[in-house]
């Protein structure tokens, strides 16, 4: 399994091809080869992507290995059913991949800032208007959080650096967080952005006690951006002691001690982990291994197979979750109100201008 993960970082699709044929020749055991098919079966099935340019020369090849390989005319007619198989397996995975991949996504869950977010303002205080909202609201993200892990795949996160992927999910996780800043700014009065503030609290609190760690973190990246950290110091009316007990969960120290400690906990439940250290584990093991270990004049290399297992391992632990499902209802008119309000997220210089309308510079 984590082999055919990790791929893509540590060769390429056509030459593990090519190998796992020539195990087809007449010098190999023969029962290599419903083994072979097997494992040919189970990447066109898994992962149909590296097949899509590729399909040709499977055929080609799986032809090939008929011709070079003494076989009896018995077993030419099952390398002949079996290559069938797996070349209709192939095609039915592509088209599905095709399918999933022509589906488009929402504004709810591909989220961007809007040059005209302010128009969305009207809509925020449909938002939380009440403290016994917190719950509902709660599991309203929870539900966005779990399709969010859902459309994602493990090798959506092997790929080296920066990739498009990771790219996507921080600017996602980083325009939810300042959209909560925003609903809690946008209220104009500072004794009211408190108050917001403290109901944002108690869904990060209904977030934390249902497992959605990826949106509580989201809640409280939002509540500690400096535009609004500015305007809740000191506060008589801030609920302190429910800030203080969310922010040790998601504090940094010590690598993230305190949440992987409760997300170990967690196996078997459901869960949406936090991306952000997911993604941060990836990019840290990339630098600190190397992924070849060794390379020839004539060109072979050794991989580091160990550092793609402990990758693969890793984006492997974080999709277990995958799994198991919330058993909540979605409120299609509370989904509504939470992707209009989503669309009124500011970037930061228009967070700290409503900011300090409310609190000059200085004071």
């Amino acid at each position: 399994e984590n082999f055919f993960l990790t791929l893509p970082y540590h060769s390429e699709p056509e030459y593990v091809l090519r190998l796992l044929l020539k195990r087809t020749y007449p010098h190999v055991d023969r029962r290599w080869r419903p083994r072979i098919f097997a494992v040919l079966k189970k990447w066109a099935v898994t992962y149909p992507g590296d097949f899509k340019s590729r399909t040709k020369l499977l055929k080609d090849l799986l032809d090939q290995a008929r011709e070079i390989t003494d076989l009896t005319n018995t077993e030419i007619k099952t390398h002949n059913r079996e290559s069938e198989r797996l070349l209709r397996t192939l095609n039915s995975s592509l088209e599905a991949m095709k399918k999933s991949s022509s589906v488009s996504m929402s504004f709810i869950m591909w989220p961007k800032f809007l040059s005209n977010a302010e128009i969305y303002d009207t809509h925020t205080p449909n938002l939380l208007t009440t403290d016994s909202e917190a719950k509902r609201v709660a599991e309203e993200m929870t539900l966005l959080a779990q399709r969010r892990l859902q459309s994602l795949s493990g090798r959506d996160f092997i790929n080296k650096g920066y990739s498009k992927t990771r790219r996507n999910q921080m600017f996602i996780s980083e325009h939810n967080a300042r959209w909560i800043a925003t609903t809690v700014l946008v209220r104009g009065d500072i004794d009211v952005c408190v108050q917001m503030a403290n109901r944002w609290l108690l869904v990060a609190k209904e977030c934390y006690d249902v497992n959605n760690f990826n949106s509580l973190f989201e809640i409280m990246g939002g509540l500690q951006q400096t535009p609004v950290l500015r305007l809740l110091k000191s506060h008589p009316n801030l609920n302190e002691k429910l800030l203080q007990e969310m922010k040790s969960v998601v504090s940094m120290n010590s690598n993230y001690k305190a949440y992987r400690k409760i997300l170990v906990e967690q196996k078997g439940r459901a869960c949406v982990p936090y991306f952000g250290v997911l993604l941060r584990d990836m990019l840290c093991y990339e630098e600190a291994k190397p992924r070849i270990k060794s390379k020839f004049k004539d060109g072979t290399v050794w991989v580091n197979i160990k550092k793609c297992e402990r990758m693969g391992q890793l984006v492997s632990d974080a999709l277990l979750f995958k799994g198991n499902r919330y058993t909540f209802r979605s409120d299609p008119k509370l989904l509504e109100t939470i992707e209009n309000t989503m669309r009124s997220a500011r970037d930061e210089n228009s967070l700290y201008d409503l900011s300090y309308k409310m609190k000059p510079r200085g004071h």
